[in-house]
């Protein structure tokens, strides 16, 4: 009997794994184009923060911070569960992550000092100068590209939980327990969020904990349910269903509902000095996250024929790196303008526009060219790397 269970849920497991990679192979358009307006909200917001029109803005760019990344995390938490983390693929992973992390560095220390030159300012260049540097961002990586520093972190704990649950569920395979290794691998996880908390409280903020902390949960959310789903064998089709569908409307209904609430309700761009701000921070991300997520997932499975928003959300990194260099070009901020203005709308319009079109040329030409895709994006045309 026993023997049976074992073979059945190495076969269930096996199963899982080629549906995993079968999902891998090609790119699913629908997420694509989540990922697309999760690329255009992050530039909004920065064409909002970045020309000061946040400062008298109580709703809007609260909506757009409390998802913006939230959501990318979320995304990237279904992409590692369709594309099954292992030790093997970290390396790839460090190079899409860490490689663009690190060269823009590079740029922005002597693009600034080339700047400040022409300036007619003293400038300072030495190595002991450009190591200060490069610890204050490893201690402090919002000065940088920290989304992908700490999303390496994050990959980097999840691999490791999935490899250990993995171990330790071969121990317990034969008990009727058909999803050990998912609510194991969350088991390690939330160890290893343990750890992040303290580090963030009584240790150096080696890589920023107090990120990982922020949005890692939704990371993890994101992988248990693709996980669940996937061990199913019902990846999207369940969608179609006429008994689920309705329980998913009534999901983005009620999230809708609570995440405009707590944007009406509450400053969520407040600093998390408590552990109540921080929850109340979170929950309202969460509720952000998955009305949205909900929302697109529903529209695209109905227009499928969309097709600029899942482009656009392939470039989504590309997208990142350098789009908000582009965003102070109009001078928003010495115009006196609000947000809630014709011409506060006019102006943001203006920028977004701007910005686009001189990312677009520049992720263009910059991919043209082999040797900068990989320095500056992370990308090789030998390995594709999942996003």
């Amino acid at each position: 009997m026993k023997s049976d269970q074992k073979s059945n849920r190495k076969s269930s497991q096996k199963s899982n794994n080629n549906i995993s990679n079968a999902t891998a192979k090609q790119r699913d358009p629908a997420l694509d184009g989540i990922r697309g307006i999760a690329i255009l909200i992050v530039m909004i917001g920065h064409c909002i923060v970045l020309n000061g029109l946040d400062r008298q803005d109580p709703y809007i760019y609260d909506a757009i911070r409390s998802v913006q990344m939230p959501l990318f995390m979320f995304i990237s938490g279904i992409v590692a569960a369709r594309s099954a983390l292992k030790p093997e693929k970290l390396r790839y992973r460090a190079v899409s992550y860490l490689l663009p992390f690190f060269s823009w560095f590079i740029i922005s220390y002597f693009g600034a000092r080339i700047k400040d030159a022409v300036k007619g300012l003293d400038i300072t260049i030495s190595p002991a100068d450009f190591v200060k540097e490069l610890k204050e961002l490893l201690f402090q990586t919002d000065k940088g590209l920290w989304f992908l520093s700490t999303l390496f972190v994050v990959t980097l704990v999840m691999t490791v939980s999935v490899w250990l649950s993995g171990k330790l569920s071969e121990k317990i395979i034969g008990k009727d327990f058909v999803y050990a290794d998912i609510f194991i691998t969350d088991i390690f996880a939330a160890v290893f969020y343990m750890f992040f908390i303290l580090q963030g409280r009584y240790l150096p903020s080696f890589l920023s904990p107090g990120l990982t902390v922020e949005y890692m949960p939704f990371y993890v959310l994101a992988y248990t349910g693709e996980a669940l789903i996937l061990r199913e064998g019902i990846i999207r089709e369940k969608c179609s269903q006429k008994s689920f569908k309705p329980a998913v409307i009534t999901g983005v209904v009620i999230s809708s509902v609570v995440f405009l609430f707590m944007i009406i309700a509450f400053d969520l761009t407040a600093p998390a000095d408590s552990m109540g701000v921080f929850a109340l921070q979170e929950a309202a991300s969460l509720a952000g996250t998955l009305s949205v997520y909900g929302i697109c997932s529903l529209i695209f499975e109905k227009k499928k024929d969309i097709r600029l928003l899942p482009f656009i959300g392939c470039y989504t990194l590309e997208i990142y790196v350098l789009h908000f260099r582009f965003a102070r070009l109009t001078g928003i901020e010495g115009r006196d303008l609000t947000l809630y203005s014709f011409k506060g709308i006019l102006w943001t319009a203006l920028t977004f526009i701007i910005m686009s079109v001189l990312t677009t040329a520049c992720i263009f030409i910059l991919k043209k060219i082999p040797l900068c895709d990989l320095i500056l994006f992370g990308r090789s045309k030998r390995r594709k790397v999942l996003r």
